[in-house]
């Protein structure tokens, strides 16, 4: 599901920084655009595992289709070229980056510590258990929902500043909505320092391996995410800390 995110957030932020001429305020207002997305998925919140998936991915093709014959708001097979001020260079445009990431991994710290963190990892557990329990499921899964559709609504946006473009491809679902899997089990799930090793080793992985595969690029995603489940499930942060003995991998 977070192509739509994605791709909805960098569709507005080419719109709004249009009509505001204000790239900073287009990326906020363009991240709670694309949060609205979340409102169709809450009668799904009561489906669990693989149904829920499914649901969500669904929602993003519907959009997919919906926003690539909707002319007006993609721009059509040209895509949309955005005109940003001169001073929003790419070093500007990676400090903004910098300064999202560190909101975000904050956030990721005081939520792992606090009653909702612990309610959610609980869910991702046994979410019939969870439920037993007392923890209202439904209402957890929906904030877990929000902050990730927020979050990713953020990168969709900045992808659009970046680039000083946006195309419908950006709502591709099976490659955006493959990514974040890839760079959480690469790295490895429910750590920080996961997911900055894995965003930091897919970057590497797509510049200099699969930069030229095209459509391969799947393939080779999904022979990569065998082999890391094979060899190291927990993700390289596990085999890091284990070579160093570092607890700086255990954030």
């Amino acid at each position: 599901g977070h192509a739509m995110f994605f791709g909805t957030s960098a569709m507005a932020f080419a719109h709004l920084v249009r009509f505001t001429g204000n790239p900073m305020l287009s990326i906020a207002l363009a991240a709670l655009a694309g949060s609205v997305l979340v409102v169709p998925l809450i009668p799904a919140l009561r489906l669990r595992g693989p149904f829920f998936m499914l649901s969500t991915y669904a929602l993003s093709v519907a959009v997919y289709f919906v926003t690539l014959n909707t002319d007006w708001f993609s721009g059509g097979g040209s895509g949309i070229v955005l005109r940003i001020d001169p001073a929003y260079t790419r070093e500007v445009v990676v400090l903004i980056a910098l300064v999202i990431l560190s909101i975000a991994s904050i956030t990721f710290v005081r939520l792992k510590r606090s009653y909702l963190g612990m309610a959610m990892m609980a869910i991702r557990d046994d979410e019939e258990a969870a439920e037993s329990l007392g923890i209202p499921v439904s209402k957890v899964k929906l904030v877990s929902l929000v902050l990730s559709a927020l979050f990713a609504g953020l990168a969709g946006a900045l992808h659009a500043l970046w680039l000083s473009y946006v195309h419908v491809d950006a709502f591709n679902s099976t490659s955006v909505s493959l990514l974040g899997p890839v760079i959480t089990l690469l790295g490895g799930k429910a750590l920080l320092v996961g997911s900055l090793i894995g965003g930091l080793t897919n970057a590497v992985i797509y510049f200099y391996f699969t930069a030229g595969l095209g459509e391969a690029t799947l393939l080779f995603y999904g022979a990569l995410l065998a082999l890391v489940l094979l060899v190291e499930p927990d993700g390289l942060a596990s085999t890091l800390r284990r070579l160093t003995r570092s607890e700086i991998f255990s954030i």
